[in-house]
């Protein structure tokens, strides 16, 4: 028994080729088995498990940022609720919506700011184990991947944060000062 393997290269759908292969490969040796796939098709099972593992990674990733905006969410809503009786005081004294809301949006660009930092840091320490798990010709260090990552992480913390700011807004000074 041969097994014989050829590789094509197909500058259009390889789909398209195999009937033109096989009736080629067909008149060179009409009792030849013949089993013609896209090398896409060939390799699906070999690169399973590292799109399983893609697919971990990515859910976990996901899941995290929707722990963070959840987390980032309460802690701010948390802080205006604290600050109430400043946050009053300031509108009594002709704060303006603007200022009010720059002044709970800070706190959550802080925050979003500092864990991005520390993320970026952690995630370059990591690079060298987690690089062994890659593709080949997949470059984990690109500064756009970290960037669209940390402007994503931003996207999502400024939009965990306008919950917070909004209601800051429609405190009432008068029951916010009376406020315990």
């Amino acid at each position: 028994e041969v097994n014989v393997q050829f590789l094509v290269r197909a500058s259009s759908s390889p789909e398209l080729l195999i009937p033109v292969i096989n009736g080629i490969l067909s008149r060179l040796d009409p009792t030849a088995a013949l089993e013609t796939k896209p090398m896409k098709r060939a390799l699906a099972f070999a690169l399973l498990p590292s799109r399983v593992g893609a697919g971990v990674l990515g859910s976990a990733g996901m899941l995290g940022l929707i722990l963070s905006a959840i987390g980032l969410y309460g802690v701010l809503a948390y802080s205006v609720s604290r600050r109430v009786r400043e946050i009053g005081v300031r509108m009594a004294l002709g704060a303006t919506p603007g200022g009010i809301l720059r002044l709970v949006l800070l706190k959550g660009v802080a925050l979003v700011g500092t864990g991005s930092a520390i993320g970026v840091t952690m995630a370059i320490f990591a690079l060298r184990t987690l690089t062994a798990f890659l593709m080949p010709n997949v470059h984990p260090a690109s500064p756009v991947t970290f960037l669209v990552v940390s402007s994503g992480l931003c996207f999502v913390g400024l939009l965990a944060a306008v919950v917070p700011a909004v209601r800051a807004l429609r405190l009432d000074p008068a029951r916010a000062l009376r406020h315990d």
